[in-house]
């Protein structure tokens, strides 16, 4: 009767850690490939932003300049002012990239050189 009950015990425990764990598991696999495609147009054709995205450390959630929900871990957040490097031409970002980022609710891409038609709907903010 006693190993029944710490396998019961055991089950109920792993079962319980992986429930309150949930949201402790990183971000989206699809946000994290969002991230580095967004990372290789911000670099076209040969800069060097963002050189700490994709290394060692693989919850996106915990890369510089993003924000994740601590409840959801979905991207909030991308803080990305003057991170292009100045040599580059201008940048004219494909807007397809951000569909990865349902939660998004704040993109600041100050700073970068943008450039497209686009730019003129935006407020301006001083």
């Amino acid at each position: 009767m006693e190993v029944s009950s710490n396998l019961y015990l055991a089950v109920y425990g792993t079962f319980l850690s992986l429930l309150l764990g949930y949201g402790s598991l990183g971000c989206m696999e699809e946000e994290k490939v969002g991230l580095l495609q967004l990372k290789a147009s911000i670099n076209h054709p040969n800069g060097t932003a963002l050189s700490s995205w994709g290394g060692e450390v693989g919850d996106c959630c915990r890369w510089e300049y993003v924000t994740c929900d601590n409840k959801t871990n979905r991207v909030i957040r991308l803080s990305l002012r003057s991170i292009r490097d100045f040599e580059l031409e201008e940048w004219s970002l494909n807007a397809s990239l951000l569909l990865p980022f349902q939660q998004l609710q704040i993109l600041d891409l100050t700073g970068n050189s943008l450039t497209g038609w686009w730019l003129s709907l935006l407020p301006m903010v001083f």
